[in-house]
C-alpha cells in the first residue's frame, strides 16, 4: 500500500523532480511507518494467537517482551465471549486474562477438553 505513494516518490527523486503532487519526503516516510504499524498489529494477535502453548502447568502466550504464563492454578475464571458470531474464550488469572479463538485451533473440540481437564473446577461457574 505505501508503494503507491513512495514508489513515484523514488523514481521522482532518480530523475532529479520533486515528490509527486503535494508530497514531501517527511510526509511519505511518516506514511509507510504508520503504515508498517498497522500491519504490525493487524499481525500480532494471530500470531500470538497461534504461538499459545497449553500444557499441564498453565498457558503460555506471547506478549510485547517474551512470554506470558498462567498457571491453571490460579485460574480464577473461564467464560465464553460471542463475538461477531464467534465463541471466544476467555481465561482469567487475577487481573490477567488470555483470549482463546477456537477457529485458530484444527481441533476446537480437543481445545475446550484441554481447558476443562486442567482449570479449576469452580473457575467454569
Amino acid at each position: 500500500m505505501s508503494w503507491i505513494i513512495t514508489y513515484p516518490a523514488i523514481q521522482a527523486a532518480q530523475s532529479g523532480q520533486p515528490p509527486p503532487a503535494d508530497w514531501s519526503w517527511t510526509s511519505i516516510i511518516v506514511v509507510d511507518c504508520v503504515l508498517a504499524c498497522v500491519t504490525l498489529v493487524g499481525h500480532w494477535y494471530p500470531w500470538a494467537e497461534l504461538r499459545t502453548e497449553f500444557t499441564e502447568e498453565g498457558i503460555s502466550r506471547p506478549i510485547l517482551f517474551g512470554h506470558r504464563m498462567m498457571l491453571w492454578n490460579t485460574v480464577t475464571r473461564v467464560g465464553v465471549l460471542v463475538s461477531s458470531g464467534v465463541n471466544i474464550i476467555e481465561i482469567w488469572s487475577g487481573k490477567h486474562r488470555v483470549k482463546i479463538n477456537p477457529l485458530y485451533y484444527k481441533d476446537s473440540d480437543k481445545l475446550f477438553a484441554v481447558i476443562r481437564e486442567y482449570a479449576p473446577a469452580s473457575a467454569f461457574n
